[in-house]
């Protein structure tokens, strides 16, 4: 038997795959013309994203998520863990979606979500939506300073 098929068999026997660092609540929102931004700042692309969450509905990012959760699901993936935006731009939305999440498929992958405020917690506004996103959240998440 070859390695891969190996490796594979050996991954299938002990549960599956698992997905441990994803953004799902930005999946399949990378176009041609944000795709120019790759090679931005980090702190350049923490706005840049703004307007994608201003925009996105619960519905919309439901819809993204679900691609996500599906595609991992017909690859055999056991869990999936993912970092979710929490600010005053998305505020809550992310969150609602990704519980609509664990309602649809939580019996068939394991679903854990750590909270991403992207602009820190000094802010009041900042720390607002941080402080009301660890009732959801399995992880704190958080970025080092640059």
């Amino acid at each position: 038997m070859d390695p891969r098929t190996l490796i594979i068999e050996k991954i299938k026997k002990n549960g599956g795959w698992v997905n441990t660092h994803a953004h799902i609540d930005r999946a399949y929102t990378l176009t041609e013309e944000n795709f120019k931004y790759t090679n931005a700042f980090l702190k350049e692309k923490w706005h840049l994203v703004d307007k994608m969450k201003r925009e996105a509905t619960v519905d919309d990012l439901f819809r993204r998520m679900s691609k996500v959760v599906e595609l991992h699901l017909e690859q055999g993936a056991q869990a999936l863990g993912s970092f979710l935006d929490v600010d005053e731009v998305i505020e809550d939305r992310a969150l609602k979606a990704a519980q609509k999440l664990k309602d649809t498929y939580g019996k068939d992958i394991h679903l854990r979500f750590a909270n991403q405020v992207l602009k820190g917690v000094i802010d009041e506004k900042a720390r607002y939506w941080f402080d009301m996103s660890v009732e959801f959240v399995d992880i704190i998440g958080g970025l080092e300073g640059c």
